[in-house]
């Protein structure tokens, strides 16, 4: 027979009960129970599961449902397990059948370690906005940085643009001394030519007139002696030829002499408004590439700020525009000196040939009066 009374071996199987119980301190993380875990009691784990709360207490002592070591409530008598053991063990079917208050539900021991996670969630947050702070502060700096520099260049610019439209009005100034003496010289060439052609008119009526006085002394003197004069009067007629032929030949010389100035002159003041309309023009475009280039590399550097800067973009534009409309003007300019030119080139050759339908004329006056000597000798 045994000895050992029932309470003793209730206390033994107790404590053999105890043996198997397994206890756990922290809820399950969201990469274990993405459903969000949390502490049940005993009579709850049994109510969500549909089953009877004897068979939950088994699984405890069993060591297949964990529990927290400590219960808790008042007095603290309740017993907690976590919902996603309870997972493991028997599908949940109805987690509203929980009847649980939340003073049970409170996890005093998770609270220190979750103040710590909280305050170092809270460290590191600050540490974030500090270094977003240092950062924007730095980008703030580049940016004034950068914005000084940009605002530099454009002053630049605008200086040299200013000097760019200086050089420009100082060179147009020169154009116009070099117009105005053109025109001076052109009235002089005009002049000249007109003072030749007078000079050349005049001494052919002086020879009409010396020829014809020549002729008529002849004339009366071959009535008073016509055989004796014959031969003088052919002699006086040769030399009058010849020195007719020689003043015109000077005179036809001097006058070529003078046109081939005139062309030569001509030609220079084409190739010097041939130069400036070049360099202008070269210097136009070499000016108007400078800037175009600055500005885009000025646009490729700072595209953030170009919303900043278009007013005095747009003034420069503008100020190429007008250098452009100049530079127009100035070659619109030369065109007239070179239709001018060309206009009194026109008016030599013109002149020229009035001059050689003269020459024509009084070789024609010469032969006529050539072939009316031997009729008057056969008339006496």
């Amino acid at each position: 027979m045994s000895t050992v009374s029932p309470e003793q071996r209730k206390a033994q199987e107790d404590a053999g009960k105890d043996d198997l119980v397994q206890y756990i301190e922290e809820l399950a993380g969201p990469e274990e129970y993405p459903e969000g875990d949390t502490w049940l009691s005993l009579t709850d784990a049994a109510r969500i599961t549909r089953t009877s709360e004897a068979m939950a207490r088994r699984w405890v002592t069993s060591g297949r449902l964990k529990v927290k070591k400590e219960p808790v409530g008042v007095p603290p008598r309740t017993r907690l397990v976590r919902m996603s053991d309870v997972a493991k063990i028997r599908p949940i079917v109805d987690p509203t059948a929980a009847i649980t208050g939340d003073v049970r539900k409170l996890d005093l021991a998770s609270i220190p370690r979750q103040q710590l996670q909280i305050m170092e969630d809270h460290q590191h947050l600050l540490q974030q906005v500090q270094a977003m702070l240092d950062a924007e502060s730095r980008r703030e700096a580049f940016t004034h940085a950068t914005l000084e520099q940009v605002t530099t260049r454009v002053r630049e610019l605008a200086g040299q643009q200013e000097q760019f439209a200086e050089e420009t009005r100082q060179t147009w100034r020169i154009h116009q001394q070099q117009y105005q003496a053109f025109a001076h010289r052109d009235e002089e060439q005009q002049q000249l030519i007109q003072h030749v052609r007078d000079s050349l008119t005049e001494s052919l009526h002086l020879l009409d007139r010396s020829l014809h006085q020549e002729l008529a002394g002849q004339q009366e003197q071959h009535q008073r002696d016509v055989e004796h004069l014959r031969t003088h009067l052919l002699d006086q007629l040769v030399a009058a030829q010849q020195e007719w032929e020689r003043a015109l030949a000077r005179q036809g010389q001097e006058y070529h002499d003078q046109v081939d100035e005139v062309r030569r002159d001509l030609k220079e003041q084409q190739e010097a408004l041939a130069t400036l309309r070049l360099d202008m023009t070269t210097l136009v475009e070499q000016r108007v590439r400078e800037v175009l280039a600055a500005l885009e590399q000025l646009e490729r550097d700072q595209a953030q700020d170009v919303a900043t800067l278009t007013q005095h973009l747009e003034g420069i534009g503008q100020r190429v525009e007008q250098v452009a409309t100049r530079a127009d003007a100035a070659q619109i300019t030369a065109l007239g000196y070179q239709k001018r030119a060309d206009r009194q080139e026109s008016r030599l050759e013109e002149l020229w040939k009035l001059l050689q339908g003269e020459i024509t004329a009084r070789q024609a006056l010469e032969q006529q009066v050539q072939q009316n000597t031997p009729v008057r000798k056969r008339r006496i």
